[in-house]
């Protein structure tokens, strides 16, 4: 296996299932490059039959410790490389054709939902952060074996920590758009200012 993808959902259905329609479109699109496994993780009952009928790894686990559902994840994967995410976010379909597994990591760029922010967005320059931000793990297409310590903990720096990790290791930026940041289901897991899921009682 080459590839896992990996994604949590709760109580969201027609966001997950926009979500995961875009990752197959996407593959089937790169003629199928890649060996890939999609696994998810869901604490609410409605996306089985929906996973039932799609290359699936389903697992029902609920914590609220969400990082531990990450680990149940990445753990399960058996991908060489290791890709996280949002199940309100969609793949954009050339993502396959852009990754490259020849580095320890891709650190990618993507493209707001919201008009306003994709300008700003676009008005920074692409680098890797070098201070604790708030940037999307989904920017991060990374080789397993590169993470020695999972954070644990409802933190929304557990993502740099991830990145931290990697940042000595060989790199490549990708700067076409990997994926799209909406904003639709106005509880984004990753924006301290929309994250409304009462699974994170504590956020930094």
């Amino acid at each position: 296996m080459q590839i896992s993808i990996l994604i949590l959902t709760h109580n969201r259905k027609e966001y997950f299932e926009r979500c995961i329609k875009s990752v197959i479109t996407a593959h089937n699109t790169s003629n199928k490059k890649y060996n890939i496994e999609i696994l998810v993780n869901n604490d609410s009952h409605d996306i089985i039959e929906l996973c039932d009928s799609m290359p699936i790894e389903y697992y029902y686990e609920s914590s609220y410790n969400l990082s531990d559902l990450y680990l149940l994840l990445f753990n399960k994967a058996k991908g060489e490389f290791i890709y996280f995410l949002e199940d309100d976010d969609i793949m954009t379909p050339e993502f396959f054709n852009r990754i490259d597994t020849n580095y320890d990591f891709n650190f990618m760029n993507f493209k707001h939902y919201d008009m306003f922010e994709a300008i700003q967005e676009s008005r920074k320059p692409f680098i890797i952060p070098e201070d604790n931000t708030l940037f999307q793990l989904s920017q991060l297409f990374f080789k397993k074996e590169c993470i020695t310590e999972f954070p644990d903990g409802n933190y929304l720096d557990n993502d740099w920590k991830l990145l931290e990790q990697l940042r000595n290791t060989n790199y490549k930026l990708i700067k076409d758009i990997m994926f799209i940041q909406t904003k639709d289901a106005k509880d984004n897991i990753s924006d301290i200012n929309l994250n409304k899921d009462t699974r994170w009682p504590t956020i930094i």
